[in-house]
């Protein structure tokens, strides 16, 4: 269903907290390239941040 959704939008945002990040699991719902943009926690290190730029993701970083 969520892929589905996906497919339809022009614009996909995740919201997830910092302990995600790096984190491999058993199921994939899109590529990390069809999120528009991602919302997290100040706990996001900069590494993730400059990396998820660099796939021309927007990150949105709010308090805790």
């Amino acid at each position: 269903m969520s892929r589905k959704m996906m497919q339809r939008t022009e614009e996909a945002i995740l919201v997830v907290d910092h302990s995600k990040f790096g984190v491999t699991t058993f199921a994939q719902i899109a590529p990390i390239e069809q999120i528009s943009m991602i919302v997290t926690d100040t706990g996001c290190t900069k590494e993730w941040i400059d990396a998820l730029h660099k796939l021309d993701v927007e990150i949105l970083v709010g308090e805790k």
